[in-house]
């Protein structure tokens, strides 16, 4: 469980997953990018990323993309609204 009760902050065990799925919902807070880097550190099972977690890997340079599992983006076009660099954006769509 996230010690956080407003917002997302720290992934939770990540071993019983057969996949991951995160980015509604999530918020553009600095401890919601924080925690979608352990995340992406942490994760080996395929993931799924859309909204927020899209507009927090596009906005933080400390967010180095994709963690190395198979992952997958939905992005639409008001996703990437505020984006700085849409092209550092290179993850394959589904």
């Amino acid at each position: 469980m996230d010690e956080s009760d407003i917002l997302f902050s720290s992934p939770p065990e990540l071993q019983p997953f057969a996949a991951v799925g995160i980015g509604p919902g999530l918020g553009c807070k600095s401890n919601s990018g924080k925690g979608l880097k352990q995340l992406l550190e942490q994760v080996k099972v395929p993931l799924v990323m859309d909204a927020d977690a899209l507009n927090l890997l596009a906005t933080n340079p400390f967010l180095d993309g994709p963690a190395a599992g198979p992952n997958h983006t939905d992005p639409h076009p008001g996703n990437s609204t505020g984006w700085r660099d849409p092209v550092r954006m290179h993850i394959p769509a589904i």
